[in-house]
């Protein structure tokens, strides 16, 4: 059987589920767990218990008691082609309706409401309420029947965005979630940790404004003092540089560590998450601005997803570039950062430049 063929099926049977490729890999990993019943977490510091686990870790934005941590464990795990015994299994299963479609807590905002809000939030940080607070927004795309053209997506996707992280995961009764993202969250192998600074927006790199400058060295100087309170030692820092992703360029600083204590990695997780490139700064006054002030629940937008290879290995990536999606619409999610130097066009012109990495595919099925 086909990849895509298989994909169908587990849409069709709603399993739980997951297929990723890191980038610049031509290898697709797909999972599927065989209880429908998924691990939660209600804490980063619970996810301890799954250091010896193989399998796709799904986190939030914002942990609350209704958004939470998953665990879709690989009991049926496909590096290249798909066994016999994974389709048999799906074949025996009863087809179930798709029940990703039921949605509170959500609403798209026109221009006008956008720069409105962005205005008031160049006010609220000119008075000193928080350095930066990355605002974002959604936007439904219509396709009809878009649940039977989802492997159609994934495979534009695989094969138009071949440097992103690139996702797709179902966690039944609560969402599934498509993606390209360019942003790693976080990397460990052994003692050794990795992660990058990623921030600023152009459409080209003649001369990056202060204004993106400073937005990226606000995530860098962000990672250094976490580095450094976790007590990593052996910091490397390489950039910043130029990358493109998508349409548009940002700006990336690498960053790495040794960890003194490798079972430590759920404090760093924890410290780490959310960074001001999804968050703002300082997070514990950007975060209570972005509750009280976005129009729709991110939900799994701008948490961080991957895949633990039962060593206690990983790499995450950051949910950005990414889509929620339902039976005959997608659910785009795209935001910016907002500083005392924001202009309000050039921050709505951001955001429809991002969002075109997932229209652009979601177009060839339309």
């Amino acid at each position: 059987m086909q990849i895509e063929d298989f994909l169908s099926l587990c849409v069709s049977k709603q399993v739980p589920f997951f297929c990723y490729r890191l980038p610049e890999e031509k290898g697709l990993r797909i999972g599927v767990q065989r209880s429908s019943e998924l691990l939660s977490f209600s804490s980063v510091s619970a996810l301890s218990c799954l250091e010896n686990q193989c399998g796709f870790l799904v986190a939030p934005f914002d942990l609350t008691s209704e958004n939470k941590i998953y665990f879709i464990q690989s009991d049926i795990l496909i590096d290249d082609e798909v066994p016999s015994y994974a389709v048999e299994y799906l074949s025996f299963l009863p087809q179930k309706s798709f029940d990703n479609d039921l949605i509170q807590n959500l609403s798209s905002q026109k221009k006008d409401d956008y720069i409105a809000s962005v205005v008031r939030l160049v006010d609220e940080i000119k008075k000193g309420e928080a350095n930066k607070v990355v605002y974002s927004r959604m936007v439904p795309f219509e396709v009809l029947s878009l649940k039977d053209k989802l492997p159609k997506v994934f495979s534009e996707m695989l094969e138009k965005y071949k440097d992103a992280y690139l996702f797709w995961f179902n966690i039944p009764g609560v969402s599934m979630w498509m993606g390209a993202s360019p942003e790693l969250f976080l990397r460990k192998k052994a003692e050794r940790v990795e992660t990058v600074a990623l921030a600023g927006t152009q459409l080209s790199v003649e001369k990056w404004s202060s204004k993106n400058k400073e937005e990226q060295l606000y995530v860098e100087n962000f990672i250094r003092e976490i580095f450094t309170a976790q007590g990593l030692t052996d910091i490397r820092v390489d950039g910043p540089i130029s990358v493109k992703a998508g349409n548009v360029y940002h700006l990336k600083t690498q960053l790495s560590g040794q960890m003194e204590d490798a079972s430590s990695w759920t404090d760093l997780l924890e410290a780490l998450h959310p960074t001001p490139a999804v968050c703002g700064c300082p997070k514990e006054k950007a975060k209570p601005i972005i509750q009280r002030m976005e129009p729709s629940e991110r939900g799994f937008y701008s948490g961080f997803l991957g895949f633990l290879d039962g060593n206690a290995n990983f790499e995450f990536c950051v949910n950005l570039r990414s889509m929620r999606l339902l039976s005959d619409k997608a659910l785009l999610y795209v935001g910016g950062g907002i500083t005392k130097d924001s202009d309000c066009e050039e921050e709505w012109r951001e955001t429809e430049m991002k969002l075109t990495t997932m229209a652009n595919v979601l177009e060839t099925v339309k």
